[in-house]
Formats: C-alpha cells, structure tokens, sequence
C-alpha cells in the first residue's frame, strides 16, 4: 500500500512538472513591418545620409541593425531598468560624401533586431542599395531670383525613373511645408498663407526612385 502511495506522488509531480514546463514555452517572434534603408543625396553640397525606419505592433525596449557582414551599424538602449517604449524609429545617419556613404554603408541586406519592451525578440531586414534616380532640374524659380510670388508654381522636368517626388519649403530656421508628390509631376503650387511676402525662401525637390532613395536639388529665391 505504500508503494502505490509513492507511485501515486511520483505521478503527480511529473504531470505537474510538464503543465510547468508548458507554460515556459517562449513567446513567438515578434516581425518588424515596414523595414527601410534609404540613401538620400543632395546634389548641390553632395552631402549623402542613410534613413533607417522600421515599425512594430508592441513596444521595443531594444534596437540594434546590423550590416551584411554583420558588424553593429547602431544600437538604441534605454537605461537600465527603463524601456524605450517606440512603436517604431526613424534615425538619420550623420551627413557624408557620397563616396565616403558607399564605402561605409555597403549594399546589400541589412539584419533588424530588437527586444519588446516584454522581452519577446523582434526581428526584420532591409536591402540597401546606392543606386540613385536622376536629380530633377528645377525650372523655376532659378537660383537667387527675386519678386517670386508667394503662391509660386514650382516647376521641374520630370524623371522617368521617379516614383515620386519631395518637395520641401523653408523660412528662417524652420521647416514651412513638405509634400509629396506622385510620378511624372512636374509643378507644385505654393498654397496661399504659406510663405511670407518679402522673405528669402529655400526649396528642394526630391526624386524618388523605386528602391525609395531619394535625389535632392536645392535652390533659394526670395518672395515679393
């Protein structure tokens, strides 16, 4: 009778031990959606920079990319006892030559790795490529002129290769609008209120290409 007991006791350890073991099972990975490396190239300084993004359904407390030779390219870690707490990132790489870019940033696949803020693991990739679109040539207003309109149309030849285009409009030390445009566009129209009458004004337009790298020109005028 005894050693049913124990039999009976070792039983009933063991099918606890599995329902324990069970509930130890790791999370699933968790994906990163919307994965970019980008090149964007201003034409007229020839300063180039990579844009990284990427986006996720749970908290990250962790952020790492990694090249195709595996090497650490950043790292983003809260303090200790802290979470970073993003639904995503977009981080821009310090400016460039080109050459200098190509050299550091080689093409191919780069590895995504990140840590929810649960301490499940998240992965994702992205392919990064040099090849850039042909930069648009701005029509109008050309470089340094005066008495433009502050409802002016810009104006540019359209490149085959754009996706699309990005415009952008400053004054003073602050952005004033940025647009996007679809393929084949050729002018945008400054909606009226945006610029101030009489101000020095900094336009550059951006085309696209199908991989999502980016090729700025750059030209300043000054509205009446």
């Amino acid at each position: 009778m005894i050693r049913s007991q124990s039999f009976a006791v070792i039983a009933l350890c063991s099918v606890t031990l599995l329902a324990w073991q069970d509930s130890k099972k790791p999370e699933p990975m968790v994906r990163l959606k919307e994965e970019r490396m980008t090149l964007e190239y201003t034409v007229n300084n020839g300063e180039a920079a990579v844009v990284f993004q990427a986006e996720s359904e749970h908290f990250l407390g962790h952020v790492e990319v990694r090249s195709p030779l595996t090497t650490e390219v950043f790292r983003l870690e809260a303090p200790q006892g802290q979470h970073l707490a993003l639904a995503g990132f977009k981080l821009e790489s310090q400016e460039y030559t080109l050459n200098e870019l190509k050299q550091r940033y080689r093409e191919g696949v780069y590895d995504m790795r990140a840590r929810t803020a649960d301490g499940r693991r998240a992965r994702g990739s992205a392919v990064f490529s040099h090849r850039l679109p042909a930069a648009p040539f701005v029509t109008y207003p050309r470089e340094g002129e005066t008495d433009v309109s502050p409802t002016v149309c810009l104006q540019w030849t359209p490149n085959p290769e754009a996706v699309a285009y990005q415009v952008g409009l400053e004054q003073g030390d602050s952005d004033t609008m940025r647009v996007t445009l679809p393929a084949m566009t050729s002018c945008f129209r400054v909606p009226r209120g945006v610029l101030r009458r009489g101000a020095e004004t900094h336009v550059e337009i951006g085309a696209v290409g199908r991989n999502g790298n980016c090729t700025f020109v750059e030209t300043t005028f000054t509205t009446r």
